[in-house]
């Protein structure tokens, strides 16, 4: 065996950022482009936020799972479109009237998962994986409080 002198390999370290000047040098034309001293007397953009609408998803989620599970009953063909009159919105009845299959699936539709948040105060937005004839689809919607209760104002099943 021959002996070999080897060194170690060395790490230095490099300065890649640049240093911080006031000015620097334009790499299209080579003019110096200077950089404004940030002013004291100039406040930053500052937008007042509203604060976050907290609920308690349990009072929610009940009456939504109610109305989509009666939904899913006139989809089925076990219920007539009109008893979601009292708590859905003509397009939605509408939307269920065309949706529904013509002949009755042999499984009953259920409500899988729910998932519920509340995009403003007075509205819920829910997602809800459900079985549909034999079929696990996704369902959203959309809901409004009113007088008497949370509306369905839109559904779509995707």
């Amino acid at each position: 065996m021959t002996s070999s002198n080897h060194t170690a390999p060395r790490l230095t370290r490099l300065n890649y950022e640049p240093t911080a000047t006031a000015s620097v040098a334009c790499p299209h034309c080579g003019g110096i482009v200077g950089f404004p001293e940030p002013r004291a007397d100039v406040r930053p953009d500052v937008r007042i936020v509203p604060p976050v609408v907290s609920f308690d998803v349990g009072s929610v989620r009940e009456p939504v799972g109610r109305v989509l599970g009666t939904l899913l009953e006139v989809l089925d063909g076990r219920r007539s479109a009109e008893q979601l009159r009292a708590v859905a919105e003509p397009v939605v009845i509408r939307y269920a009237r065309a949706a529904r299959p013509t002949r009755r699936p042999q499984r009953v539709g259920r409500v899988l998962s729910l998932r519920v948040s509340r995009p403003a105060e007075q509205a819920v937005e829910a997602a809800a994986v459900i079985s549909l004839g034999g079929r696990i689809q996704a369902m959203a919607s959309r809901f409004e409080q009113s007088p008497q209760g949370w509306r369905c104002t839109t559904v779509r099943i995707l």
